[in-house]
């Protein structure tokens, strides 16, 4: 795939993140680019098909090809002409992520939800480091975590379309087991309860987006604004379903140009006044990733 095909790929389907990569070198820029539209390229794989079973056996397919280095897979050549090179390990977590999206999802609890989030996005934080050339493993940890925090703002932004398609990933633990069906059309009783379990999985975002950010000096000085913008303008996401009472039943919630650029300004004005954006002191809290155990990258409580 050439980098123009790329290049367009990322600006139609990673608004937040492309408009913030104006400040990237061209070479970051191309790495990306490509990274990007190979994971864009396999959500494809599952949400294009014209059944869950297809999509299920195409993706085991790439698994597989992956484990075996086979490049007449569209998807391992790709994954193999990145530069700097993806860990493959890495790509086949993201893969098994994006693959359960086709089986019944029901997200039984917490650590469920955590681990699927380390999956679908955790993984993408990752391979981010690979590309832009970061060496301290430190660095892993906070990528994993600004991952979890982005995907758990996707959640909670897109609980009635994914309800429209049979997935629930509001913990069942959190809305006592609510079933789709009761997402869309809910009684005034689980109107509160889905409320509050939006709010709680905005909190908990919260917490990753903070060890995120934290990690911000690992990453040279353009990519580091890069990420810091990127990573506000999906916090803005959050802060509009709250705005809203967390009335997730009110349409699809974006961020507007205008926000776009008020976000900007802000992560200017941070990224000047605050040391933290410079100087690395904050270890990372082993408590949040409890629940990822034999998650590549992961740094796990003993």
């Amino acid at each position: 795939m050439n980098n123009t095909k790329n290049q367009n790929i990322f600006r139609s389907h990673a608004s937040s993140f492309y408009f913030a990569s104006f400040w990237l070198e061209k070479e970051d820029f191309g790495s990306i680019s490509s990274l990007y539209a190979l994971c864009r390229q396999v959500d494809d794989i599952a949400d294009e098909n014209i059944s869950n079973t297809a999509s299920f056996r195409q993706l085991s397919n790439v698994i597989k090809n992956v484990r075996s280095k086979n490049i007449e897979d569209a998807c391992v050549e790709k994954l193999t002409s990145i530069s700097p090179s993806v860990d493959p390990d890495i790509f086949i977590h993201l893969l098994l992520g994006v693959r359960s999206d086709t089986q019944t999802v029901k997200i039984a609890d917490e650590n469920e939800l955590l681990k699927y989030c380390y999956r679908v996005a955790g993984t993408v934080g990752l391979m981010m480091c690979n590309v832009l050339r970061v060496e301290d493993p430190r660095a892993l940890n906070h990528a994993i975590d600004l991952g979890i925090a982005m995907q758990l703002t996707n959640i909670a932004r897109d609980v009635i379309d994914d309800a429209n398609m049979g997935r629930r990933y509001l913990p069942g633990t959190w809305i006592e087991n609510c079933k789709c069906e009761e997402i869309l059309i809910p009684s005034n009783q689980q109107v509160i309860i889905i409320k509050k379990a939006v709010k709680r999985l905005l909190t908990l975002a919260e917490e990753y987006y903070d060890s995120g950010f934290n990690g911000l000096p690992f990453l040279s000085l353009r990519v580091r604004f890069v990420v810091l913008i990127a990573g506000r303008v999906y916090k803005r996401i959050g802060s509009k379903i709250q705005n809203s009472n967390f009335n997730i039943w009110g349409g699809r919630i974006y961020t507007t140009r205008i926000e776009k650029l008020l976000e900007l300004i802000v992560s200017v004005l941070a990224f000047f006044a605050s040391p933290s954006f410079y100087t690395y002191k904050t270890k990372h809290k082993k408590c949040l990733h409890k629940a990822l155990e034999g998650c590549p990258g992961a740094n796990i409580a003993k």
